[in-house]
């Protein structure tokens, strides 16, 4: 049977008619620890119950929604993009060169890593020079900036360990947050958040610990509050598309904010969202099973039956790799994913901002890594029909 990875999902293709039924129930599984497919579990409401409105008359047509596309919520003030990872280490040029390409795409935000591990590596040392440079370019051009404030430097985590463990005190983290909310208070940072997919076991070690978590998010959201302008936003970290993995090294996002709700997490304005869809559309009601981008009101259903149904949603990834792997989707389909992601946001009314990762791809399309083909425009800055497709929805 060919299986294609999405994120923590498995794809099983429908004309596999696969024995066990998969396919004619969901079209999908996940993944078990020896590489099988297994179902997901039910869905906690049926597809005819996601809302999608309320739809203000308006031009254009969201497709498969039945909603018109509003510009007031699709104006680029609500889209941004990520720079990615890798670009907070490339030459000055080049870094000033992608954030003008950003602005040029008509949007209004752009999210930038504000990595701990880099700026104190040394406890009490901090340098901040990548950062200042990426924040003051973002500046310059006009763009609102959403901090991500990750990872764990050597001497915060267990010896052996990498990055992505939780920090052992979370004390020095807040303590850090408090420091880079100070520093870009007047700089152009318009919201932070906190982490970086908290509930899938590449981002968060030993295991997923919506808890802990939520003790973070207690510890950090009032360092933030402290310093910060009246009106930054602060934003739980965006949550992978991921199933309750019966080893706990994944937990579904709705299920992630429900534990972390109870866990007491009240120090934030929203919640932040990975939404990939990729390959199928956000708004593909046939992918109601799996697609997180169409299960947000899901999502937000957790919130509500915990008291929180008033505050926002941000979705501050989303997007599709190009490229050669089997993850890959064609530089076309791609653009008709981003585009399709931008309209259809809009007809959530809790869904404040939307992020498209990336800018720009990190290695030419041979790269066999899939992670290295998210970008909007080509390693060379070219750019691909995905930037065009961004851009007039943006421009409107």
């Amino acid at each position: 049977m060919a299986i294609a990875t999405v994120g923590a999902l498995v794809v099983v293709p429908r004309e596999t008619g696969a024995d066990n039924g998969l396919t004619e129930r969901l079209g999908v599984g996940v993944a078990d620890a020896a590489g099988s497919a297994r179902p997901l579990a039910p869905l906690a409401a049926s597809a005819g119950a996601l809302r999608h409105g309320p739809c203000p008359a308006s031009v254009g047509v969201v497709p498969d929604s039945g909603c018109p596309l509003q510009p007031g919520r699709v104006a680029g003030d609500r889209l941004g993009v990520s720079i990615g990872f890798h670009a907070l280490g490339d030459p000055p040029e080049r870094l000033a060169a992608d954030l003008a390409d950003v602005a040029a795409l008509g949007v209004g935000w752009a999210r930038v890593d504000v990595d701990w591990a880099a700026v104190e590596s040394t406890r009490g040392v901090d340098d901040w020079s990548f950062v200042d440079r990426a924040i003051d370019d973002a500046a310059a051009n006009g763009l609102r900036v959403l901090g991500v404030l990750a990872y764990t430097p050597p001497w915060a985590r267990p010896a052996g360990t990498s990055d992505k463990h939780a920090p052992d005190d979370l004390a020095p983290f807040a303590a850090f947050a408090q420091r880079a909310a100070a520093r870009y208070a007047t700089r152009g940072i318009g919201a932070w958040e906190i982490w970086n997919e908290p509930n899938f076991v590449v981002n968060w070690q030993p295991v997923p610990d919506a808890a802990r978590y939520a003790a973070m998010v207690n510890a950090v959201g009032p360092a933030i509050r402290s310093v910060a302008p009246a009106g930054t936003v602060v934003v739980t970290g965006g949550l992978a598309p991921a199933v309750d993995a019966p080893d706990g090294t994944e937990i579904a996002p709705e299920t992630f904010v429900s534990r972390m709700l109870a866990a007491g997490a009240t120090a934030f304005d929203a919640v932040g969202s990975h939404a990939y869809s990729y390959p199928d559309l956000p708004s593909d009601p046939a992918t109601a099973s799996f697609n997180s981008f169409y299960r947000l009101p899901i999502l937000h259903d957790a919130m509500a039956a915990a008291g929180f149904g008033a505050r926002s949603v941000w979705i501050t990834e989303v997007g599709a790799p190009t490229g050669r792997t089997s993850r890959s989707v064609s530089e076309a389909r791609q653009a008709e994913i981003v585009a399709d992601a931008a309209r259809f946001a809009q007809t959530f009314p809790f869904v404040a901002r939307t992020f498209f990762y990336s800018h720009r791809d990190v290695a030419p399309a041979t790269n066999t890594d899939p992670e290295t083909q998210f970008g909007l425009s080509r390693v060379d800055g070219s750019h691909k029909p995905a930037w065009d497709a961004l851009a007039a929805i943006a421009q409107r």
